[in-house]
């Protein structure tokens, strides 16, 4: 990262959260839940191809892209994720502690992703 003249950084993130509760999340824990027995998740990819497609495709009914200083980022290998943000004034990557469980967590993703794709994350 030096480099490229960034400084790394493993921290806990406060993520910003959605103004308002997400109004599909129920529906979506739900579909997530009754859908994971039938869904053959022995492979990675299977995991990871469900888990988010499902997850992306509810997150596209609630939000729109901006741009900001601070771009949020996220990793997922299917049922966790794991977040990061860039500062790009301070040219600073910090890469969060906590992850989060599908659909264990779903909520607290969910809010933290509407808020940083509908540029409410300060």
């Amino acid at each position: 990262m030096t480099h490229f003249g960034y400084s790394f950084e493993l921290t806990s993130l406060t993520l910003p959260q959605a103004e308002n509760p997400v109004e599909t999340i129920d529906r979506l824990r739900q579909r997530l839940e009754e859908s994971l027995p039938f869904v053959t998740l022995d492979s990675e990819s299977a995991r990871r191809e469900f888990l988010i497609a499902t997850l992306v495709l509810a997150l596209d009914k609630v939000t729109d892209s901006s741009v900001g200083n601070l771009l949020y980022g996220a990793v997922s290998i299917g049922r966790i994720w794991q977040f990061a943000v860039l500062d790009r004034q301070q040219k600073k990557i910090s890469q969060d502690l906590e992850l989060y469980r599908v659909p264990t967590d779903v909520e607290p993703l969910m809010s933290s992703l509407v808020a940083i794709l509908t540029n409410r994350a300060l």
